[in-house]
């Protein structure tokens, strides 16, 4: 199995390259119905993870997806294509360097490169949720099946398409009687709440609220650093929160709002960060200040939301890039003062490579005839089997 995946700060293509199978006696199996997802039981799924890399976007190519949501239908169109070949190349790309033709994957899972998330037509008039990166061109590409598109079907049951990845955070991380947070520091900062006993039914997951999107936007708009990030969360560290500003932002409707919740670069993008930028300037502070105070309100929404949402942690496990920015690290361990605070590599689950290897997980789910989401956590009215299949084989 290859699991694909851009994330919402639009960096690359995570690739991962996975082996899974059913532990015996997991009570999971391609004969269990669809509507059941309490038949998943923690532990059930074995995992080995081969190989995995992440291919960088040119600049160029991450400022037009970034706009993308400005695009004229030509344009769209074309980036759909171009993105469906960046997936494809490093899914041949990932085969080559471990070594194995691409005819022996059984299954491509992808997630696409998400463009637009409004899953309450709050924008639009809508429900609507778009990626890109076309399954059709992976398929072709590398005459392997691909399911893709997982979030569409969660929409259109009612649900917010997102988390998704809380299914396989249940069956890969729960661990008995130690209750968890597993932290995903991306774009957009979301949490699985796995309590450490019960079944797929007590798992809660939400986006917390904006994470590298936030931090990623003020570097760029302020010219902080050529690499359009903070590296290592320096600049934050360098800087000092600005308390009456970030409770301010903190008054934001969104973080008021009880799970089910997603959320996006519509509202934690461009024109969230003119408004702190514009803040900063009325306040006279310096652009380290206000990475500092991106970095605190980042920590602190997540976790005001696992304390009001989920309980008390006794390990707080972090994945995605933004794990790596001190700051951001720092004020986690304050915030959580009970818990340990580690990596999901530490777990036995590369930190990187998490979310390429969770809808490899969801699309060797929806093989089997297994659910692949948790409804509960995202609102949609029933369970299903997400995703489109593309076929690459002949038959």
């Amino acid at each position: 199995m290859l699991g694909l995946i851009s994330g919402t700060s639009a960096d690359g293509v995570d690739a991962a390259l996975c082996r899974f199978a059913w532990r015996a006696g997991s009570g999971a199996s391609a004969g269990d119905p669809p509507g059941a997802p309490g038949r998943l039981r923690a532990g059930a799924l074995a995992f080995e993870l081969l190989a995995a890399r992440t291919w960088p976007y040119p600049p160029a190519l991450r400022e037009r997806i970034l706009a993308a949501a400005g695009l004229e239908t030509p344009a769209l169109a074309a980036l759909d294509v171009e993105l469906g070949e960046r997936f494809a190349d490093a899914a041949l790309a990932l085969c080559h360097e471990a070594n194995l033709p691409p005819d022996r994957l059984d299954l491509i899972g992808s997630h696409g490169q998400t463009v637009w998330h409004d899953p309450r037509g709050r924008r639009a008039g809508v429900p609507a949720t778009l990626q890109l990166g076309e399954p059709a061109v992976i398929a072709a590409r590398t005459r392997c099946d691909v399911v893709a598109d997982f979030r569409v079907a969660d929409v259109a049951l009612g649900g917010e398409g997102a988390p998704l990845v809380p299914v396989v955070d249940f069956l890969l991380l729960s661990r008995a009687g130690t209750p968890r947070a597993v932290l995903n520091l991306g774009g957009i900062a979301n949490v699985t709440w796995l309590p450490g006993s019960g079944g797929p039914e007590d798992v809660r997951a939400f986006d917390t609220g904006p994470a590298n999107a936030l931090s990623d936007g003020l570097v760029r708009r302020l010219g902080l650093a050529p690499e359009g990030y903070d590296p290592g969360g320096r600049l934050a560290l360098a800087g000092r929160s600005h308390p009456a500003l970030l409770e301010e932002l903190l008054a934001e409707p969104f973080f008021a709002l009880p799970p089910p919740r997603s959320t996006g670069r519509e509202l934690f993008g461009e024109a969230f960060v003119e408004r702190m930028v514009r803040r900063g300037a009325e306040l006279d502070l310096a652009p380290c200040d206000l990475l500092a105070t991106a970095a605190e309100l980042c920590a602190r929404s997540a976790a005001d939301a696992v304390r009001s949402h989920c309980g008390a942690p006794a390990e707080v496990l972090l994945c995605g890039g933004g794990r790596r920015n001190a700051a951001l690290r720092a004020a986690l361990a304050r915030l959580f003062p009970g818990a340990a605070v580690r990596d999901t590599d530490e777990a036995g689950l590369d930190g990187d490579a998490k979310e390429a290897v969770a809808f490899a997980a969801l699309a060797y789910l929806a093989a089997r005839g297994l659910p692949n989401h948790l409804p509960h956590t995202t609102g949609a009215s029933r369970a299903a089997m997400l995703g489109k299949l593309a076929p690459g084989r002949i038959a």
